[in-house]
């Protein structure tokens, strides 16, 4: 799976028809602007979690699956009700750049200003395949061994909690 850079001509075309079903589960993935590692910083990528994690709360999403990688991360969640995916991902990407920017003290943008890249996931291998290349990712990275080794996932068997698979079947 590629993920559109900045300044990738076909990245403006991604968004042309996007759109928004409640209780459909999409695989979403954002950059850090110019691909920057700001997401190494333990305490940034805390911050996108712990956002994930209140809109899960605020019920706005269900959350099957994350990660948390240096320069961007993945997510595979279902919309609740009256979300519209590009406005939960707008507010998610401005509550957690001004936080990042802040806590870091960083200059510039925390987020690449071409959008995001998202996957409507048609049917329950498509869900699964997601959350599976989420999970993955750092091991495909070489970060970790195993996906379980990486903090900032919900592989992770401290962050298990913070899914909603029950809410799935």
């Amino acid at each position: 799976m590629s993920i559109p850079k900045d300044g990738d001509p076909h990245a403006k075309r991604l968004r042309g028809g996007r759109m928004s079903e409640p209780n459909r589960c999409y695989f979403v993935t954002k950059c850090t602007e110019g691909r920057r590692p700001i997401l190494a910083v333990p305490s940034a990528a805390e911050r996108l979690i712990e956002s994930l994690s209140h809109l899960r709360q605020a019920g706005r999403i269900r959350l099957l699956a994350f990660v948390v990688m240096p320069d961007h991360y993945h997510a595979v969640l279902c919309l609740l009700p009256g979300e519209e995916l590009s406005d939960l991902m707008r507010s998610l990407g401005s509550y957690t750049g001004r936080r990042i920017r802040r806590d870091l003290g960083l200059p510039h943008r925390v987020w690449q200003d071409d959008g995001f890249y998202d996957h409507a996931c048609r049917n329950d291998r498509e869900v699964f395949d997601s959350v599976e290349y989420v999970h993955y990712n750092p091991v495909r990275r070489g970060l970790v061994g195993v996906a379980e080794e990486w903090p900032f996932s919900s592989a992770s068997p401290s962050r298990r909690a913070l899914l909603d698979w029950d809410w799935w079947k």
